[in-house]
């Protein structure tokens, strides 16, 4: 297969940074895009983005359809699997950017509808054919696999630490903490919610929220069912977020072996997911990152060589974007090879 055709569900800022990554990508190509918005609307946000910039090239909108160097896209006005017939589209590929949690019932109507395969970028409620992190398990993507879950972004940070340091000094069980930037399903002011904190401004305070962090990371790694605990704290800035892991070891750990540890997997089997930061760096230093991971090492603590406390940033949508992307080609390379 030397070129995939992709179907958006949903194109808010997931979906936008993936835009940007495949307009003038040779083997992936937008095929439609489905999104109950105003198209105009979405033009104009494609166009100005408040994190990324500009875009050089401006999009508009013609007869239903997106136009941008000189392609056009059709935008269709469904939110739900089942409502789009991705096989008269030519689409092979369905990415769901949805936050909806799917059954795997609702994902194969993605299927039903002409779809080949599916990529989530939610955890679905019912276990996929493979919950996909890129260098940690992308070894064991198959062609045959359909229904495929990117997870999170928050996963596709912390899962390659989590692999390290238990393959390292084995993990009895792990609190993860994660410090994520305000989204698009939060509000700039005060208004009613049955959430009560979900109903707060989101870029004046700090709000817990649950998150399903630890539900993705146990998909990818069954192996951590039961040791794992995760909550999630949405913080006043824009982008870039960050994971704060505690773990409890089987074996004795310090602050230079954890570093180590860690340097070696970066240099190594995760090199290109992996970045390994020995400067004092901020949230605003990982905007625009192709990484999952930005490991801390100037954080990294270690008690009585049992426990171990490490933090990793991540941009929050440039990054999970760029896995996506990789997860595709991925999928190329298989086809391919069974050609």
């Amino acid at each position: 297969m030397a070129n995939v055709n992709v179907g958006l569900m949903g194109f808010g800022r997931v979906g936008r940074n993936l835009f940007r990554l495949l307009l003038d990508d040779e083997q992936i190509s937008l095929a439609a895009i489905s999104a109950r918005q105003d198209p105009k609307g979405l033009a104009h946000l494609l166009r100005y983005d408040s994190i990324l910039g500009p875009l050089s090239t401006k999009p508009g909108v013609k007869d239903g359809k997106l136009t941008i160097s000189g392609r056009e896209i059709p935008l269709l006005d469904y939110t739900e699997p089942g409502d789009v017939p991705w096989g008269d589209l030519g689409v092979h590929t369905v990415i769901d950017t949805s936050p909806k949690r799917r059954t795997r019932e609702e994902i194969q109507r993605h299927l039903d509808k002409g779809a080949q395969r599916v990529i989530l970028c939610a955890p679905p409620v019912d276990p996929p054919d493979i919950a996909a992190v890129m260098g940690l398990n992308d070894h064991e993507l198959k062609r045959e696999h359909r229904i495929i879950s990117n997870g999170l972004s928050t996963s596709q940070c912390i899962a390659p630490i989590i692999k390290i340091l238990d393959d390292a000094f084995g993990i009895e069980r792990a609190f993860l903490g994660v410090i994520h930037a305000y989204t698009e399903n939060q509000v700039l002011s005060d208004v009613p919610n049955a959430d009560r904190r979900r109903g707060r401004a989101a870029a004046v305070n700090i709000i817990p929220l649950e998150t399903v962090a630890g539900t993705a990371i146990e998909q990818t790694m069954p192996e951590m069912a039961g040791r794992l605990t995760a909550s999630a704290m949405h913080v006043p800035v824009p982008n870039g977020s960050a994971t704060d892991l505690v773990c409890w070891h089987k074996q004795p750990v310090t602050v230079e072996a954890v570093n180590a540890a860690v340097r070696e997997g970066a240099n190594g089997r995760y090199k290109g997911i992996i970045d390994y930061a020995d400067a004092p760096i901020v949230s605003s230093d990982v905007h625009c990152s192709s990484y999952s991971t930005i490991f801390d090492s100037m954080a990294t603590m270690a008690q009585r060589e049992k426990i171990s406390k490490t933090i990793a940033w991540f941009d929050n949508g440039w990054s999970y974007a760029q896995r996506l992307v990789d997860l595709m080609n991925r999928f190329i390379e298989l086809e391919r090879e069974a050609a």
